[in-house]
């Protein structure tokens, strides 16, 4: 591995990555990502297709293992990165299935290891000169350790490690350009898969949704998990002319890839994701100018697309996704699938106490908090008694650590949007600026400790880094 092309002490811009790649090892690395991506893709999806998903784990996870040894033992580290980016929807339906679940956090550290190793310095220098990555790695390892400490449990809240490690990948391989743009159309791939594998198996027991397939009255996955690339995807396709994927000058292929991605997308009837892609919208209608009339013609294709859908044998689901959503016969609570019960209980939880609402009842408790007080609080009817994993990050952070956790995250937050912010109107690109928003609209309706969540902020970070390196993998 050879490091060439140094630009030190200023920004990245958005093309630097693309120039300081050789066209002809460009080609060759993104026929080989997105063959490797497709290999483990297509079998598994045609299996669960058929509705077995215990034999589309084994394929999956066989197949991946394989690949990602395979990258590991020819010293491909950042092939390997790039390799985990493209199966994240694959790898977050399938975790868990004919496969050891947390054996996902132990992959991802393998591979930054790996590449760690063979980096020269690298990775401890990218994360030594970027104060709000060091800020997000000590907040989530403390975070985790106090939570074993406290509820003497290993596994809760280990999916913070998991998103961790995933933002620290991502903001790895963006530095590359080279790299990302193969790496998403791979998730781009990877989402539709799961997508076309569901479509064969949605049913009235999971709600007509896809995203989420009932097999023996077994549930798997769930419409946000599925949701959510896609909707990273539709606009990474769509915004700064689909610079991120190098389809800039290709306008045709990518309007072939968002019809499908966004008639999926609106199948998924996941509010999150749905809210995520309208915000993206709207920050680059307001933002890039020259992009207006295109972004307005592309909302018209939408609402094509979307009717289009609703006319065909799954217009069902569709149909009840926007009743769910905007029917004026539904309550709060079920526009939001008792998100609301869980606000109602985290506030009298935060509300108890001064020491509640200073410092909170401590990393892990809160599921343990809602058990107790929803017993008790009027009008509360969304798993009572039960230790409820509370869906949101914010409600989380809240509940368990108080005003001063709270106030971290949001002075966390609002650093990282200034600086993204900057770059963006520097750049003239809205996508980071559009993956933060995204990130903090998903952690508003679930816990956001995912791979794709990872994603979401890892790329919302490229644009506060400073430094760049090319590397050459033979």
């Amino acid at each position: 591995m050879d490091a060439a092309g140094q630009i030190a002490g200023r920004p990245l811009n958005i093309d630097d990555a693309r120039s300081s790649m050789a066209p002809g090892l460009y080609r060759r690395f993104r026929r080989r990502l997105i063959g490797q991506t497709l290999l483990c893709v297509i079998p598994s999806s045609i299996v669960l297709w058929f509705g077995n998903a215990n034999l589309a784990g084994a394929v999956f996870w066989a197949l991946f293992c394989f690949l990602y040894f395979r990258l590991l033992f020819l010293g491909r580290p950042l092939e390997l990165l790039c390799f985990i980016i493209a199966l994240a929807p694959h790898i977050t339906l399938l975790r868990g299935i004919s496969f050891y679940y947390n054996a996902v956090v132990i992959l991802l550290l393998i591979a930054l290891v790996a590449y760690g190793a063979r980096s020269r310095g690298e990775l401890w220098d990218l994360l030594r000169s970027n104060p709000l990555v060091i800020g997000l790695l000590a907040f989530m390892v403390l975070y985790y350790v106090a939570t074993v400490i406290l509820i003497r449990q290993y596994d809760t809240n280990l999916r913070l490690i998991d998103f961790a490690l995933m933002v620290v990948v991502v903001i790895v391989v963006s530095r590359v350009r080279g790299l990302l743009a193969p790496a998403l159309l791979g998730l781009l791939f990877s989402a539709w898969g799961v997508g076309f594998a569901m479509m064969g198996n949605i049913s009235q027991s999971s709600g007509s949704r896809l995203g989420v397939m009932v097999i023996d009255d077994y549930s798997i996955g769930n419409p946000v998990s599925l949701g959510t690339p896609l909707a990273l995807a539709c606009l990474a396709l769509i915004l700064d002319r689909g610079r991120w994927l190098h389809l800039q000058k290709k306008p045709l292929v990518r309007l072939i890839l968002v019809i499908p991605t966004f008639a999926l997308l609106a199948l998924t009837t996941s509010r999150a994701a749905w809210l995520v892609t309208a915000v993206g919208f709207l920050v680059a209608l307001f933002l890039d100018r020259r992009s207006r009339v295109r972004i307005l013609l592309l909302i018209g294709m939408g609402i094509l697309v979307m009717q289009i859908v609703l006319l065909s044998p799954f217009g069902t689901g569709l149909q009840a996704g926007l009743d769910r959503t905007f029917s004026d016969e539904r309550t709060t609570a079920n526009r939001t699938s008792g998100r609301s019960d869980q606000w109602r209980v985290s506030y009298r939880a935060v509300n108890a106490s001064v020491g509640s609402m200073v410092h909170g009842y401590g990393p892990g408790i809160g599921p343990l908090v809602y058990a107790r007080l929803s017993r008790d609080t009027r009008g509360v009817v969304y798993d009572v008694g039960g230790e409820s994993q509370l869906h949101s990050l914010y409600m989380q952070i809240g509940v368990e650590t108080g005003l001063i956790g709270i106030s971290l995250l949001l002075l966390w937050l609002f650093r990282a949007g200034f600086r993204i912010l900057q770059w963006c109107r520097r750049n003239e690109s809205v996508f980071p600026l559009v993956c933060l928003l995204g990130y903090m609209i998903i952690i508003a309706t679930v816990s956001g400790n995912d791979l794709v969540s990872g994603t979401f902020l890892g790329l919302a970070l490229f644009a506060t880094l400073r430094g760049h390196t090319a590397v050459k993998e033979t």
